[in-house]
This record gives C-alpha cells, structure tokens and sequence, in this order.
C-alpha cells in the first residue's frame, strides 16, 4: 500500500510543513547575514547577489534538516498525542538523528574515499584528515569517514529538527491553554 505524502496523518503533514518552513526562515536569516561578512568585492550588486544566494541556501539546508527530521520522526513514532506537550520536540530530534545519521554516514564514506569532495573553504586539518583516511585500507578508512559523517550530520540534523519541534511544541502548548482557559470561564471554573 503506498503512503504518500498527501495521504499522510494530517497531523505529520502540518507538523512536517511548519518545520520546512520555519527551518528555511532560519536558514534564511543566518544564511544572508553570513553573506553580509563574507568577502565580497565588486559594489553593491555583488554583495546583494552574495548574500542572496546565501540566504537561499541556507533555506534549502535548513528547511530540508527541519523538514526531514519531522516527518521521519512522525512517521516512526507516530503523531504525538495532544496532551503530549513536547511530542513534537522528541520527533524531530529522533527523526534528525536516524536521517542525518544515515545521510552523514554515506557522506562521510564517500568524502573518505574522495569520491565526495570537501567544500573549497574546508578547514585544511580536516583536508589533511580526509586524505589520511583516503590512504587506509578501504574498509578501515571509509567506516571512519562513516562514522565522523554520522556523528557530525545526525548531532546537528537532530537539533535543528528537536529545535523546529520546540517552536511547534510551544504554539500547540499556548493554544491547548487558551482553549482550557476558555472552557473554564464558560463553565464558571
């Protein structure tokens, strides 16, 4: 039986969109204002064209970890009960740890063997360590890699979505108040 993503509980699917987007807004903001320090030579329209591309990638990264991390969390536990006041905060972090640990672990792999290439601006210890690691034995050098890409892409996947989770967490928190506030003054409590 296939499960899209349109047929899924509503609740998964309003969860997993208020985390792309709330984590694509955050990515947003810090993207373009990454940009704003970056060095950019060329006037205004280069540094508006920079910073620009920044904040669009840092939406697509962002939202993409908060997104993710939602909705593997909701679809391997479930959707949280109402009264569950931090069932979406669990999800997320849950969800980004096994997404981002899977993803980071063939990341990790790949990059140890060069068969991913590290950004241009990567630290040069961590060149340096990638091709120690290229010059292991295949197995020896590439679990390494897994390891560090598991560990590095499931901690922050897990926080940002644990993160996106917390804001989600916290509105239903405030609207489940509101509504016991308002049966009790209509019931005289």
């Amino acid at each position: 039986m296939h499960m899209g993503f349109a047929k899924d509980d509503p609740k998964v699917r309003d969860a997993t969109l208020t985390a792309l987007l709330g984590g694509g807004a955050t990515g947003a903001i810090l993207g373009g204002t990454a940009g704003l320090f970056g060095d950019v030579r060329g006037g205004k329209n280069a540094l508006l064209k920079a910073v620009g591309t920044k904040a669009l990638l840092g939406a697509l990264a962002s939202g993409a970890l908060a997104g993710g991390s939602a909705y593997i969390g909701n679809k391997s536990m479930g959707a949280p009960e109402d009264d569950d006041p931090t069932g979406y905060t669990t999800r997320g972090g849950i969800g980004g740890a096994i997404g981002g640990g899977i993803s980071g672990a063939g990341a990790g792999a790949l990059a140890a063997r060069g068969k991913l290439p590290l950004p241009k601006k990567s630290p040069e210890f961590l060149r340096a360590y990638a091709q120690k690691l290229k010059a292991m034995p295949l197995s020896k050098g590439a679990g390494i890699g897994a390891a560090i890409g598991a560990l590095g892409l499931g901690s922050l996947a897990a926080y940002q979505g644990a993160d996106e989770g917390m804001q989600l967490d916290f509105i239903n928190n405030q609207m489940a108040a509101e509504k016991r506030k308002k049966m009790r003054e209509e019931y005289g409590y």
